[in-house]
């Protein structure tokens, strides 16, 4: 699934439109890339929040949607704790709102910090489409 491509006509006179095009993306849908939003939101707060502190396999098997291999979790989770996507990330939180007081050092789960502050600006379980709703963005996907 992508986003549709429009056309602004100015063929004729009784148009006056400007004769540009534009894309529309899908809040659900992540730009180039066929994983929905709402997989990758389970897939990364579960994680994140795991006891074990970043068990792949198990929160895989909670966000598993068919057609997809654990090889997929783990190459997105990478790209998740890289430095370019996170600074993305939280540069358009923080524009949003401060980042909330750093965790206890023996918080629970991997970048506790950055999904509490994706909680209190996105606030929703589907964080990837909330954050793309808001900021007209694609979550940042870097390899």
């Amino acid at each position: 699934m992508r986003g549709a491509r429009f056309w602004c006509s100015s063929r004729r006179k009784s148009r006056s439109g400007c004769g540009r095009s534009f894309t529309v993306y899908l809040a659900n849908i992540i730009p180039r890339y066929s994983v929905l939003a709402r997989t990758l939101s389970t897939l990364f707060s579960t994680w994140s929040r795991s006891s074990g502190g970043g068990q792949v396999l198990s929160a895989w098997e909670q966000a598993h949607q068919a057609g997809f291999s654990t090889d997929s979790a783990y190459r997105w989770i990478c790209r998740l704790t890289g430095a370019q996507t996170q600074s993305a990330v939280r540069t358009q939180l923080c524009r949003a709102r401060p980042p909330p007081p750093p965790p206890p050092p023996h918080s629970n789960g991997i970048l506790s910090d950055l999904f509490d502050h994706i909680d209190q600006v996105c606030g929703s379980t589907h964080f990837i489409e909330s954050f793309q709703l808001r900021f007209q963005k694609p979550w940042p996907m870097q390899a």
